[in-house]
């Protein structure tokens, strides 16, 4: 299979904004683990950074493995 140039440009700006999402939901969900009981983030609330934090991983996870064709 023959590869041009462009596309392993875009194939490449691809993983990395999969990667930068994906560093994104983890540092969400850590910064989340971290701070909920020392900031006394209302307990509502924790989930829903749960929930971004997670969906993000998971897209950056499936952008990462993703092939641009």
């Amino acid at each position: 299979m023959k590869v041009n140039p462009q596309q392993s440009r875009v194939d490449a700006l691809l993983r990395l904004v999969a990667l930068l999402v994906f560093i994104l939901g983890v540092l969400m969900v850590y910064f989340t683990y971290q701070n909920a009981n020392v900031t006394g983030m209302s307990p509502v609330i924790v989930p829903v950074y749960y929930g971004i934090g997670i969906s993000l991983l998971i897209a950056g996870f499936i952008g990462f493995i993703s092939k641009y064709r």
